[in-house]
């Protein structure tokens, strides 16, 4: 059986996807550069996964800009073996881009398999009800 490769890309690509992802004071249309890395991602079948916890990961110091400049792109069966990853941009600290985490939703494994207790079973009424 031919195994497809699974790996990522993670880092600072000083170029967001939207406009939706930064806020500046300059004013202009960005098209261009949204088509650029749009294809790059695209032409590669490059997942990019929903930011949580905020969302942009650069701020400048007077908060008068800021975009998601920081991801994490996945590619191959990732999402297939490992469904239930996120990327999540931390709280700032000293640095003016926020640390990404790519990590497990802990909340989201699917249905909770359902148990019953067996001494439930000897409830009056119990084998009719189920």
């Amino acid at each position: 059986m031919d195994q497809e490769a699974t790996w990522c890309i993670v880092g600072d690509f000083n170029a967001t996807r939207s406009s939706e992802e930064g806020r500046s004071r300059t004013v202009g249309d960005r098209h261009e550069d949204f088509s650029r890395f749009n294809h790059f991602i695209d032409g590669n079948l490059l997942i990019d996964l929903p930011l949580c916890g905020r969302s942009f990961t650069w701020y400048q110091g007077d908060g008068s800009s800021m975009s998601r400049l920081d991801q994490f792109l996945l590619y191959g069966d990732w999402c297939s073996l490992w469904p239930n990853f996120i990327q999540v941009a931390l709280p700032i600290g000293i640095c003016d881009h926020c640390l990404i985490l790519l990590t497990i939703d802990e909340e989201n494994w699917g249905p909770r398999p359902q148990r019953m207790l067996e001494c439930r079973v000897d409830l009056p009424g119990c084998k009719e009800f189920l």
